[in-house]
């Protein structure tokens, strides 16, 4: 057969086969029961007829978002887009599925979790239009509170994990308060993603302003562990005169040298740029507490982000870091620092350089022989310290109740 009579041949297969008509470029579609795919551009190649949920998927692209675990590998060009099909609805180019954004996935209200909702509840809406989910510890009614306390908490967690230290505070007559940052928790947001740490702390100095224009007078503290740490010395340093004082709890103020090393800052900061939604790390449990009880009930959280770090999220830290370390030298706010010697998330040294440079006549430094990151939620001796150290430094800076 000449080359002439093959293109006509070719050609009446094409017009005879109306199923094919809309398969533009060099699409293999080996079934004519498939009118779902009557729209697959580029060369995807679909070859089972007896698997049309795509057997066969090349390349390794990864899709950054928890909802869709079965995408666990993505076809490099092809864009499947099928009303009939949602989960097909739309699968970006290979690893540009990390550039676009992954849907937010607020936690719902009524996701039942272990501990406990704060007494009292509310929303407020961010300067970037986000709901951002609050909680309130109050003492009891026919006490009068005598400082006000904001639990800031770290990367991946929401405010629930802190209620027993809430409890705690709530006994001493102190307001308890705080919100899940955005992106955490039942706060909007995608999830463990943030452009800029400024947005963390703009929510905080809301919040903070919104609690203390209802008890004017009243002395407010700020406790921050991990991400919640930076945050909150990133408030301070934003306004000094905010804070009575500064409880800080492992503390991320340097990362552990060993996980964050200048090669993963560099590629972190590049990829940021291009795929801003891409894990580049993980965060593993066991660096979290040595109690297993305790990892597992953070494994069975719903509320908690099980995912990766985002290379978005990771150069905005890296940003906030760096002014951290310009300005550490005029810290003059008092503060108290727990730190797990065998923290491997955020390095010791952080916090044993922020004792040394800063300026205040009020600071301490604690270290935990063999702990490990979260001090809140370690094995039970070294839980109650770090639990009591917190509460106690924090009551022994109220003024008199008599001078209130």
């Amino acid at each position: 057969m000449n080359k002439c009579k093959l293109t006509t041949a070719i050609k009446r297969i094409i017009n005879n086969s109306h199923w094919l008509s809309g398969v533009p470029y060099a699409a293999r579609i080996c079934n004519n029961n498939n009118p779902w795919l009557s729209q697959v551009p580029y060369g995807a190649r679909i070859c089972n007829n007896n698997n049309p949920r795509l057997s066969q998927i090349p390349y390794a692209a990864r899709i950054t978002n928890n909802n869709n675990l079965w995408l666990s590998r993505v076809p490099y060009p092809p864009r499947l887009c099928n009303n009939n099909n949602p989960w097909l609805l739309q699968v970006p180019y290979a690893a540009m599925s990390s550039k676009v954004q992954p849907r937010e996935n607020a936690a719902p209200p009524t996701t039942k979790i272990e501990s406990r909702v704060g007494p009292e509840t509310k929303f407020f809406v961010n300067a970037k239009g986000k709901r951002i989910h609050c909680s309130y510890w109050r003492p009891n009614d026919c006490t009068e509170i005598r400082g006000l306390i904001f639990l800031c908490h770290g990367f991946a967690e929401h405010l629930q994990w802190y209620e027993d230290l809430a409890l705690r505070l709530t006994a001493r007559d102190l307001l308890a308060f705080g919100h899940d940052h955005v992106g955490h928790g039942r706060s909007e947001g995608v999830r463990g993603y943030v452009e800029n740490v400024d947005d963390y702390v703009e929510d905080v100095l809301r919040h903070c302003d919104d609690v203390r224009a209802g008890y004017p007078g009243l002395p407010c503290f700020i406790v921050g562990h991990s991400m919640g740490g930076m945050i909150a010395i990133r408030t301070a340093m934003a306004r000094p005169e905010l804070f009575r004082g500064v409880v800080l709890m492992g503390p991320l103020i340097r990362a552990n040298e060993a996980e964050a090393t200048p090669l993963k800052i560099f590629l972190a900061r590049l990829v940021a740029r291009l795929l801003p939604y891409i894990t580049v790390a993980t965060l593993k449990l066991e660096h979290v507490t040595r109690d297993q009880d305790m990892r597992n009930r953070l494994k069975k959280d719903p509320l908690r982000y099980h995912g990766g770090i985002r290379a978005r999220w990771a150069a905005a830290v890296v940003d906030s870091l760096l002014r951290i370390e310009e300005q550490m030298d005029s810290v003059e706010w008092p503060f108290l620092v727990l730190h797990g010697e065998a923290d491997q998330l955020c390095a010791p040294d952080g916090s044993r350089d922020l004792l040394e440079r800063s300026v205040s006549s009020d600071k301490e430094l604690k270290v935990f022989p063999a702990a490990s990151h979260n001090l809140y939620l370690e094995v039970p001796d070294v839980r109650l310290q770090a639990l009591q150290d917190t509460v106690e430094w924090i009551t022994a800076r109220l003024p008199d109740s008599n001078t209130k």
